[in-house]
């Protein structure tokens, strides 16, 4: 029962969430995108200045064979919510299109996963060609040929895009499905996939030279044009009830720069650091952006304390907090230039799921500016390639605010000081994914 149990919920997370090495890129099938009359992008648009919105859809449709008619969708919109025209759809395809984790820097593909809907015994990692709608695959985990074996291969987190756009690096993971409290998580270390090349390269991390074997589990979060990647260590620890252990969390500790020619790694800064710094139980440390040549990154404590957006000084080594309002949790920033956009989440506001949700804040100078009002409610912010407009998921709640009863997507646009409505997300699942820049 417990098995059968954990392998919904991996089916779950899959969707949400984001090996045996697959070097050859693999069309998925001839005929991915619907036949469905839509309008056509151009790129001359004088209302879109250049950018449109991408964002992800599920919903249902009888001429979906997936389960319970399930389709989902990836359309474009102008900023101001008009021209929305289909990119993709997955309903002449044999899986379910999963999680559409991000756009390449040249906004030509997109990176996403697609899974078997059933056992979850199908998952890959794949990319999504905007211009023809044809879908390669990066990675596949296939286990629809017989049993689940004891330990299946995952992506772990978000893969990230060089930024020339060629390649792509992730994190495999092994999880024990056949025992779950087992603790027999394993990792495949960092894989970098190049796209022209169609291969995979493995990268184990080194530590004066030698093979970090204590240091395993290694998410990349950041792309550097050279070709350094920095990458967040994350360890597992058990969960206790009593002397029982009943399952395992993973938390990102220290954050690493991984070095493209030696695989060394150079310690950036550690968890450790923020210790009695007004947060007892930190337990998150992510997010992490470029700006310039320093990072910007949220820092998240339990239910009851504070979160804040720090920036670690590339040039000394410090760490600076940037936000100080003792009544809000800072989270999920994006940069752009000498921009930061962050939502304020109320400190002792409804918390759901993973993804606090708050009003949207703009960081240019000494003081934050709060552009909206709601007080609940934003998430996920994504600056325009322009920087002149921020778009972002809208929670809806329910009476209590307890739960998430459907997600919108707005655009605020900073030159007008206004935001948008652009689409409506009631009895659909919706998602932001970000902006394409089509005058690339």
């Amino acid at each position: 029962m417990l098995k059968r149990i954990f392998l919904l919920l991996i089916a779950i997370l899959f969707l949400f969430s984001g090996c045996s090495n697959f070097t050859d890129t693999n069309k998925i099938d001839e005929k991915t995108t619907e036949e469905e009359p839509v309008e056509e992008v151009s790129v001359s648009d004088k209302n879109n200045n250049g950018h449109k919105i991408i964002y992800f859809e599920i919903g249902v449709d009888e001429k979906s064979t997936h389960f319970e008619h399930r389709v989902a969708k990836i359309y474009s919109i102008n900023p101001d919510g008009s021209k929305k025209t289909l990119i993709y759809s997955d309903i002449y395809n044999k899986y379910d299109l999963g999680r559409v984790y991000n756009i390449s820097p040249d906004g030509k593909k997109i990176a996403c996963s697609f899974f078997e809907g059933g056992r979850g015994a199908y998952r890959s990692l794949s990319v999504i060609y905007i211009e023809t709608g044809k879908v390669d695959n990066i990675v596949k985990f296939d286990y629809t040929e017989g049993e689940m074996p004891e330990n299946i291969e995952e992506i772990y987190g978000n893969p990230i895009w060089a930024p020339d756009s060629n390649k792509i690096a992730y994190e495999i993971i092994y999880i024990p499905i056949g025992d779950p409290i087992s603790g027999n998580y394993r990792t495949d270390w960092i894989h970098v996939f190049d796209i022209e090349e169609g291969k995979d390269k493995q990268i184990i991390p080194k530590i004066g030279g030698m093979c970090a074997s204590q240091i395993t589990f290694m998410q990349p979060v950041i792309y550097l044009p050279n070709g350094d990647i920095y990458a967040v260590f994350h360890p597992y620890y058990e969960i206790l009830e009593g002397d029982e252990i009943i399952d395992y969390y993973t938390k990102n500790e220290t954050l690493y720069l991984l070095n493209s020619d030696t695989k060394n790694l150079k310690e950036i800064m550690d968890i450790k650091e923020f210790k009695g710094k007004g947060v007892e139980e930190i337990t998150s440390f992510s997010n992490f952006k470029l700006k310039g040549e320093n990072i910007i990154f949220e820092l998240l404590g339990d239910f009851e304390e504070d979160g804040d957006i720090y920036m670690y000084l590339n040039d000394s080594g410090e760490v600076k907090k940037l936000t100080k309002n003792d009544k809000l949790r800072e989270q999920q920033p994006d940069v752009f230039k000498d921009k930061v956009c962050y939502v304020g989440a109320q400190r002792y506001g409804t918390i759901t799921y993973q993804n606090p949700s708050g009003d949207l804040y703009l960081l240019e100078g000494a003081e934050p500016t709060k552009l909206t009002g709601q007080g609940i409610g934003v998430n996920k912010l994504l600056f325009s390639p322009d920087g002149n407009s921020i778009a972002y998921n809208f929670y809806n709640y329910d009476s209590n605010f307890e739960y998430v009863e459907s997600t919108d997507i707005y655009n605020f646009s900073l030159e007008t000081n206004k935001e948008t409505k652009l689409v409506d997300g009631k009895n659909k699942i919706i998602s932001l994914v970000g902006w394409l820049n089509t005058d690339n």
